[in-house]
């Protein structure tokens, strides 16, 4: 989202892996990372992010989403196998998987079956958001760290854990009133 990462596939090096690269300076771009599904050693085609998922087409393996919250080392949530004879290399099964649509909904363009509409809610859960927002440095409790934050924050967005563009007493109280482990 914040355009500073690009992830790439090559479908013809033979190799199921997706690339990540640092784009910040177009002019040097920098592998960073790299990932794949352990699961299958189909040819990876088309991907899309959106929402801090990545869906991939991956041809005979059908479509695999690749949770990337932490976008240097995403993690895979959920496939749907659009051709579930084979998952070897070649170019049989899905060829794209498009994420964009405002109800969640993904359709599987397939070349061996025909489109598919898949529902990936179960995969992709509360999305990036966390369960506990009141736990801004993410160790998995609110506690003193998460109300320095606040304080640090005050008067900008910075730790606007209550969502009303400031930070100030209302997010105060929202991590007083969270404090201890996320549930």
């Amino acid at each position: 989202a914040d355009r500073t990462l690009f992830y790439h596939q090559d479908e013809v090096d033979g190799i199921q892996r997706t690339n990540i690269f640092n784009v910040e300076d177009l002019s040097a771009p920098e592998l960073v990372g790299q990932f794949s599904s352990t699961a299958t050693t189909a040819t990876d085609h088309n991907l899309y992010v959106h929402d801090g998922f990545i869906y991939e087409a991956n041809y005979a393996s059908g479509m695999r989403v690749f949770n990337a919250c932490d976008p240097l080392a995403p993690v895979e949530v959920g496939f749907f196998d659009t051709y579930p004879d084979s998952d070897a290399p070649g170019y049989d099964g899905a060829w794209t998987a498009y994420p964009f649509f405002p109800s969640g909904t993904v359709i599987i363009s397939d070349r061996s079956s025909g489109l598919f509409v898949v529902d990936v809610s179960a995969a992709i859960g509360n999305g990036c958001a966390s369960d506990c927002p009141e736990d801004l440095d993410s160790s998995g409790a609110v506690d003193v760290n998460d109300l320095l934050a606040v304080l640090g924050g005050w008067g900008t967005d910075a730790g606007d854990v209550t969502g009303d563009g400031t930070t100030d007493v209302a997010d105060l109280l929202a991590v007083l009133g969270a404090w201890g482990p996320c549930a």
